[in-house]
């Protein structure tokens, strides 16, 4: 078997999977788009994302890696949620996920897994550093690492929970909130991932505007998406 080498981008990532899943004609109305360049608010997230990892790695805090309050503070507020949920066990970090069999084109980097006895998986914490975009922990993304690291590591028998670890966007269940897959669940998300990947594949895939235009690299010159009425309330987002 020959050894996994990930491109930069997954062709189908997870953290796009709301918008390929929904409009499949996305992916190839992609192609040759010059990537965006990268903005204060990417950068700010990396960073963010690098020191996060660290202080979990390393038993650190915050203010231990970042100078800044206004980055520190809510960081710290992070890993504070995110240690009560470890609670303990062991946990892989910034864990490169390869993917599935029948789908080379999906696979990606989950910030924590966390693993109940006998190292099967348990949970999925993604941390959003965003203030503007409120995060659910149904996201799509998540339930994607969920099986990828379930395919590569195991399941816990009581199935999966996904978290968002959100601290600077207010939220009715918190700054750290949780959606719990079955295993039914987990195995119907399958399916649906593995109908959406193969509907990628064929030429002239179904363009079907949304919310999910908003981060699509084609957006712009989508005539699709362009023909969606500009009123007050149609996608107000994008």
């Amino acid at each position: 078997m020959n050894a996994f080498v990930p491109s930069a981008h997954a062709p189908l990532s997870p953290s796009s999977a709301t918008r390929w899943i929904n409009c499949p004609g996305s992916i190839e109305a992609s192609k040759g788009v010059p990537p965006a360049p990268s903005s204060p608010y990417a950068d700010e997230g990396s960073r963010v994302h690098e020191a996060f990892a660290r202080c979990l790695l390393e038993g650190r805090t915050a203010a231990d890696v970042i100078a800044d309050p206004y980055l520190a503070v809510p960081l710290q507020e992070a890993l504070d949620h995110t240690r009560r949920i470890i609670a303990g066990r062991a946990v892989l970090i910034e864990q490169r996920l390869h993917p599935i069999d029948d789908m080379p084109e999906v696979w990606g980097t989950a910030d924590v897994l966390v693993f109940d006895p006998p190292r099967r998986l348990s949970a999925v914490i993604d941390l959003k550093f965003g203030s503007n975009i409120l995060v659910e922990a149904n996201a799509l993304q998540l339930g994607v690492y969920g099986l990828l690291g379930a395919r590569r590591f195991g399941l816990s028998q009581d199935g999966l929970t996904t978290w968002i670890v959100q601290p600077r966007c207010a939220h009715p269940e918190g700054p750290a909130r949780s959606h719990h897959y079955d295993i039914p669940a987990l195995r119907a998300l399958l399916s649906t991932l593995r109908a959406a990947a193969m509907a990628t594949r064929r030429q002239g895939a179904a363009r079907i505007p949304g919310p999910w235009c908003r981060f699509c690299p084609a957006w712009p010159v989508c005539p699709e998406r362009q023909a969606v009425p500009r009123t007050p309330s149609a996608f107000s987002h994008v």
